[in-house]
């Protein structure tokens, strides 16, 4: 280089001499060409997934229809179990009967026949030991009876021998000369012979669980005993009723409690059949379709998955040819974006028409944004983070209100420390108890039943008849009716219902009131078979509980009643305190602060 040669040129001179080899690179594969390769290397294997996800797909399709048709099945086995768990009920009533064992037929039938109205159409029998007929409700009194059939005095057997109930096969009735079922119970009486009392059903009671309008079309239901015998079917009831299904549906309900197979039915056609044995009578639910008719949605789902998967790698790899068109002469606005990103200039891009081109550049662009939003974004959760403390302290400031509300009024009706600390370790406890189950569901509210079996449990679920509606409460309702579940459970322990073996207690809570925006929910608790009730004395902590602070914090009345038969308790829950209805309104206010209430609520009574 010359001494004399200005700066400015040797910069010149730089950069040609740079650009050369950038010439020499330019040589190749256009862009163009390049993005057209990438597209069917793409859609090549893409084609092939999917097929693979098409055939998960049908696969998928197929389970989870068998899961919804076992899921069908198991809800019909229950509905029939629920059928005959209300007859055993009503049967194991009746042979508690004093006048039963004091073989006082003539009042025992009109005790029996008080009842027969919850039978739906149902009779009672008693035979004795050798299956003589001594009452059957379905003939008048003072007809001569015939001995019971063969297999329902070998039912009758069985109960005496285990001192359980048992649910009997279908056979033809002594009397009626038809098809019938029973649930057998024991009598035991001391002094004389065990009797045998029998709940006598009609098979086409089952017909209603098995309606053709409730199931799919094509599909077909089947009741049978454990021996294999058709009990109640959908479809020509009248002429299988009695008689024994196809041998693979047989086959498969004595091979397992519940499955899926495929077998000849009774008409010689394949088909697909899911069944559930019940636990209760030994009884077995089957749903059944031809293989074809199962086989159909699958393969719709199937077709229309080929054809969604063919024309959206058809309309990709036009849209992608398209693309590649537009990327190629847009490629240089993706090359200045870099460069001025690299130089931290403000970002400004012009429309080049291809949205991946234009995304690519809007990222560019928006990068410094991103970061103002982080920081946005982190003192948002911040303020989230001391929210939910200051909610924490607050639940935990009203908990603690109501523990002392407890200690304070379980110290007045106490004499000494010992019992001072179990009542107030009980009630803590039952307190806890509904506090876990808020927690489990996130503090939203916890379900009735739930609420029931966390308080009632530990005293004997057993012997408590209880209804099964998923009814959720709020949790400001939770704590009281979880306190008063507790108290009722721990006064029928000491002195009600649950202190003597033949004690029950019937708890079912239904809504009332005919305008939807005003119904509530009525609780009752019925105990009974328990000692002879007389109204206390003097009243303690439970009447408190059950007589002001639940009406009070529920908002609806409550009564206990002290009934020579047992304490009945029954309260009204406002629909404000009751989220989750089927057909009522659904209350969704934030009343967070009610536990404080109900903590004032105790405490407020208290001197």
């Amino acid at each position: 280089m010359s001494p004399g040669m200005p700066h400015a040129d040797v910069a010149v001179v730089t950069t040609l001499s740079k650009k050369a080899p950038d010439r020499a690179r330019a040589a190749g594969w256009t862009i163009r060409n390049r993005l057209t390769l990438i597209v069917f290397a793409v859609a090549i294997p893409f084609l092939l997934m999917s097929a693979g996800i098409i055939w998960q797909v049908g696969e998928h399709e197929r389970a989870n229809r068998r899961e919804a048709i076992l899921f069908s099945a198991r809800t019909l086995i229950n509905a029939v179990d629920a059928m005959i768990s209300k007859r055993v009920a009503i049967a194991q009533m009746l042979a508690a009967s004093p006048a039963l064992r004091a073989d006082d037929l003539v009042t025992f039938r009109q005790e029996a026949e008080r009842a027969l109205p919850a039978l739906s159409g149902g009779w009672v029998v008693i035979g004795d030991p050798d299956g003589q007929q001594l009452l059957n409700l379905s003939r008048p009194a003072g007809t001569k009876l015939p001995h019971r059939n063969a297999k329902a005095l070998e039912t009758q057997r069985r109960a005496f021998e285990t001192g359980q109930f048992q649910v009997s096969d279908v056979f033809a009735g002594a009397v009626l000369g038809s098809p019938i079922v029973t649930v057998e119970v024991p009598v035991i009486r001391e002094g004389g012979p065990p009797l045998g009392l029998a709940v006598i059903m009609e098979p086409k009671i089952f017909l209603a669980l098995l309606d053709d309008n409730d199931l799919p079309e094509g599909w077909l239901a089947g009741l049978i005993d454990r021996k294999g015998n058709f009990i109640a079917r959908s479809r020509d009831h009248d002429g299988t009723v009695g008689k024994p299904a196809s041998e693979g549906f047989r086959t498969t309900a004595r091979q397992s409690n519940e499955g899926w197979n495929e077998f000849a039915s009774l008409d010689g056609d394949i088909v697909a059949n899911a069944h559930v044995v019940s636990p209760l009578s030994g009884w077995t639910i089957g749903l059944a379709a031809s293989k074809d008719e199962f086989e159909a949605p699958i393969r719709r789902t199937i077709l229309l998955a080929s054809l969604a998967g063919l024309c959206t790698t058809l309309i990709s790899v036009l849209l992608a040819l398209w693309a590649a068109r537009r990327i190629a002469t847009s490629i240089e606005q993706i090359e200045q974006g870099s460069r001025a990103l690299l130089r931290r200039e403000p970002l400004a891009f012009p429309s080049t028409g291809v949205p991946e081109v234009d995304r690519a550049l809007d990222a560019f662009s928006h990068t410094a944004e991103a970061f103002t939003e982080h920081e946005k974004e982190r003192d948002e959760r911040e303020a989230h983070i001391h929210l939910i403390m200051r909610e924490l302290s607050h639940r935990s400031k009203n908990l603690l209100a109501i523990i002392l509300a407890i200690a304070r009024r379980t110290a007045r009706q106490t004499t000494n420390f010992k019992d001072f600390e179990g009542r107030f370790t009980a009630r803590v406890q039952a307190l806890a108890t509904a506090h876990d189950l808020l927690i489990e569901q996130q503090w939203r509210g916890a379900s009735l039943p739930d609420l029931v079996r966390s308080q009632v449990g530990a005293f004997g679920l057993e012997r408590v008849t209880c209804s099964d509606d998923p009814i959720l409460l709020r949790p400001e309702a939770v704590q009281n009716v979880g306190l008063a579940l507790h108290e009722l459970a721990t006064n029928a322990a000491k002195y009600g219902a649950l202190s003597t073996a033949g004690g029950r207690i019937d708890l079912h809570w239904t809504f009332v009131g005919s305008d939807p925006d005003h119904r509530v929910l009525r609780l009752t608790w019925r105990e009974s078979g328990g000692p002879t009730v007389t109204p206390p004395a003097r009243k303690g902590f439970g009447s408190f509980v059950l007589e002001q602070t639940a009406p009070s914090m529920l908002g609806g009345p409550a009564a206990l009643q002290f009934e020579p038969t047992g304490i009945v308790w029954t309260c009204d829950i406002a629909a404000r305190f009751v989220t989750g209805l089927t057909g009522a309104a659904v209350v969704s206010d934030d009343r967070s602060h009610e536990p404080a209430r109900i903590a004032d609520g105790v405490a407020e009574h208290t001197p």
